[in-house]
């Protein structure tokens, strides 16, 4: 088993992954985000999960009533995966703002888009590097 150095650690896995979206009709490269990257963006989820409730009376430590503002969370988790996918794709040297992201098509693609970022950055999901595959 190696021993990872310093310089070894903070580059991490940085390898572009090409990704096919057959919603798109073509692939995109990603780039895995960093720790704090990922940090950042579930820090965007986490702010629409307000939970508010009632103390529990009967001692079970669990709350009698719970409210959840579905809306306010629905909007946060968008705007993570938005912010998620403006980073990845930014990485490749051209930058992707989060308003051109939120502008991507078709509806639902955003969504699809930062699922394959959140798993090649964690390392759950091998991609074949990017590579162009065109015959000249």
């Amino acid at each position: 088993m190696a021993v990872l150095s310093k310089s070894d650690i903070l580059n991490g896995e940085s390898t572009p992954h090409e990704v096919y979206f057959e919603r798109l009709g073509g692939s995109l490269v990603l780039y895995p985000l960093t720790d704090g990257e990922l940090e950042q963006v579930e820090s965007i989820a986490l702010k629409g999960q307000t939970v508010k409730g009632r103390a529990d009376k009967s001692g079970s430590g669990m709350p009698e009533e719970i409210e959840f503002d579905v809306e306010k969370s629905s909007k946060a988790q968008y705007e993570s995966n938005a912010t998620m996918v403006s980073i990845s794709l930014s990485k490749g040297g051209e930058k992707w703002t989060v308003n051109e992201v939120k502008q991507l098509r078709p509806a639902g693609i955003v969504k699809e888009i930062s699922a394959k970022v959140n798993a090649i950055s964690r390392g759950q999901e091998k991609v074949e590097e990017a590579e162009s595959f065109r015959e000249d």
